[in-house]
């Protein structure tokens, strides 16, 4: 077939492949022709070109699957049209099929151009952007919504928590102060009945004075002088221990503030009942005991008992064979008393105890003779200032550097001027060394009167004591509470006095254990006894 027909048949042939459109390989015609230009893969064979002789255009050649243009019959024509193919790009099939290739979105589907491709893509982009955007807002809209929601709940929270704190603070406070003032109810009721029994006994001694004096004028009387704080003989003490500063009240397990002055707690030496002694160092470093008394679940009988012996050591102020107050305070919203009181080294009851062991039951007439007239004159001095004791025993006599005092007046009673007894509501007092008007006290007598207590029941405990020290036991010792009881008061039952190297020491015992109070023995004949004056 001639050229024209080979290239015809290539361009109408489908499954040819665009490489068939390439320059066949060289003949040996053509190797020998060295001055002709080759124009390879048109189809036809070379030939030469004359000067001045333009080339044809070649014939377009037609892609894959388009209708093939009519063959050229001039050999020029046909090889013109084969290089106007050759030089058109995108006119072969290779060419068209990289033309598809470039053309193409990613997946070679579509047949967009690049542009639109790119901006369909940013179109898509940017709603995705919008999208999150939106989505964003959407979530930081919702965390704020929560956020403040939060807080909300978390302001109501803590002001519920506030308002219940309050609430539970107010009804603590209302609580501490409804205990503080059972506290001190005992203790205000006691001031309340000292008071009122203060006035009623100024009332009357002011009545029986001005009944005894002609023109009804009125002479000082002891209370007067107790009132007055210029003539407390014990003034000078307060002044020397409390110093220029007053401190608040405080304690705690190591000091305590009475009356403004620190005290340092050194130990704690007896307890009993809701009541505490503790040995105490002052600023001045002297030596004290400190009596601390609860309130608290005592009547106000206990509470008045408390405050008349502090008014009873205040008047006793300045006597030597007295115990003498230093301080006191009274803290009635902790419903608490302390007394700061002279420091002993040991009691009475401890002595005769550790000499009995030593001396193995003895007796040394020297040193009962010692310790005997010291207590008469201590008992002496409150009987001159018209207070009995009422619980005389060993245990509250007390050596303080050496000096034998009297201690403990918590049921000490005062004696009006214009009477020599008083009337007790009940039994009061150790029973040991209780007096037989002391246990019946209150009850009526032979005359059908009360039966009073006066100065001459403690003349019967001090014969109690002088008889545990020369016997080495009290009288009624050795019977039970009931049987001590009928004991002491039966005139029936006999007392037993063995006998005793001194006759004498036999009758002062004797004559101080009377059961009859209107013969018994007196302290001024006690003091004058010919036992302490042989």
């Amino acid at each position: 077939p001639s050229p024209a027909a080979r290239t015809a048949t290539a361009m109408v042939t489908p499954s040819r492949p665009a490489a068939s459109l390439s320059t066949p390989a060289p003949t040996s015609s053509t190797k020998k022709a060295g001055s002709l230009r080759r124009l390879g893969g048109l189809g036809g064979p070379a030939r030469r070109v004359r000067p001045g002789e333009e080339l044809p255009a070649p014939a377009p050649v037609p892609s894959v699957g388009a209708t093939p243009s009519p063959i050229a019959e001039d050999p020029d024509e046909e090889m013109a049209a084969a290089m106007k193919r050759k030089m058109t790009p995108g006119k072969s099939a290779g060419l068209g099929k990289a033309k598809k290739k470039v053309h193409t979105n990613n997946d070679g589907k579509d047949g967009k151009t690049p542009v639109l491709a790119i901006a369909s893509r940013a179109v898509s982009a940017m709603n995705t952007y919008v999208d999150a955007v939106g989505e964003l807002h959407g979530a930081v809209e919702t965390n704020r919504k929560e956020h403040a929601a939060a807080a909300a709940a978390t302001a109501q929270a803590q002001g519920a928590a506030k308002q219940r704190a309050e609430e539970k603070l107010a009804q603590h406070r209302s609580q501490q102060a409804a205990a503080q003032a059972q506290k001190a109810e005992p203790l205000q009721r006691a001031q309340q009945q000292q008071a009122q029994q203060q006035q009623r006994q100024q009332k009357q001694q002011g009545q029986e004075q001005q009944k005894q004096q002609p023109g009804g004028k009125r002479s000082p009387s002891p209370e007067d002088v107790r009132v007055n704080p210029k003539a407390r003989s014990g003034a000078k003490a307060d002044k020397a221990v409390s110093g220029a500063v007053k401190l608040p009240f405080h304690e705690d397990d190591n000091s305590v503030v009475v009356a403004g002055v620190k005290y340092a707690k050194l130990e704690c030496v007896g307890k009993g009942g809701s009541s505490k002694v503790y040995k105490v160092m002052a600023p001045n470093r002297k030596i004290y005991a400190m009596k601390r008394i609860k309130l608290s679940g005592r009547d106000a009988e206990s509470a008045a008992g408390f405050l008349d012996e502090i008014t009873l050591l205040k008047r006793l102020r300045g006597k030597s064979n007295i115990i003498q107050l230093i301080a006191h305070d009274v803290i009635k919203r902790h419903g608490l008393i302390f007394v700061v009181l002279e420091y002993g080294e040991i009691d009475l009851a401890r002595l005769l105890s550790r000499r009995d062991r030593e001396r193995n039951g003895a007796v040394d007439e020297n040193f009962l003779r010692l310790y005997w007239q010291q207590m008469l004159e201590a008992v002496q001095t409150i009987h001159e200032a018209r207070i009995v004791h009422s619980d005389l025993k060993p245990a509250n006599f007390l050596f303080v550097e050496g000096t034998l005092k009297l201690i403990d007046f918590g049921i000490a009673k005062r004696i009006n001027d214009n009477t020599t007894s008083i009337v007790r509501e009940g039994q009061v007092g150790t029973l040991n060394y209780m007096s037989p008007e002391a246990i019946l006290s209150g009850n009526a007598g032979p005359g059908g009167a009360p039966i009073k207590v006066g100065r001459a029941s403690d003349v019967w405990s001090l014969g109690c004591i002088l008889y545990q020290m020369a016997y080495r036991r009290t009288p009624f010792s050795h019977l039970a509470f009931i049987q001590k009881l009928h004991a002491i008061t039966d005139p029936k039952h006999a007392i037993a006095f063995p006998e005793l190297p001194n006759a004498q020491l036999m009758h002062t015992i004797r004559r101080c254990l009377d059961r009859d109070p209107r013969t018994r023995i007196t302290m001024d004949e006690l003091l004058a006894d010919s036992f302490l004056n042989p």
